[in-house]
């Protein structure tokens, strides 16, 4: 589900930013800017649909609760 999100803002971005790349295309400083650009929104959805980024913080959050859990039972034992 998250991929096809990212592949419809990734379309909605392509068909609403053309006459913006076209123009960045003609010069080698909107070149620049552009792959700038690229490499900005490659890394954000990179970092927002990773899977095993998910999974390292899911991991993380059954630890935290695993010690939750174990440290109520042991205030119920004293």
């Amino acid at each position: 589900m998250q991929w096809i999100i990212a592949l419809l803002l990734g379309l909605a971005f392509a068909l609403l930013l053309p006459p913006t790349i076209v123009a960045a295309k003609k010069s080698l400083r909107g070149k620049v800017r552009l792959a700038g650009a690229v490499v900005i929104i490659g890394l954000a959805f990179g970092g927002l649909f990773d899977p095993a980024r998910a999974a390292a913080i899911e991991t993380i959050q059954k630890k935290k609760e695993l010690e939750d859990t174990e440290g109520s039972e042991a205030e119920l034992l004293d």
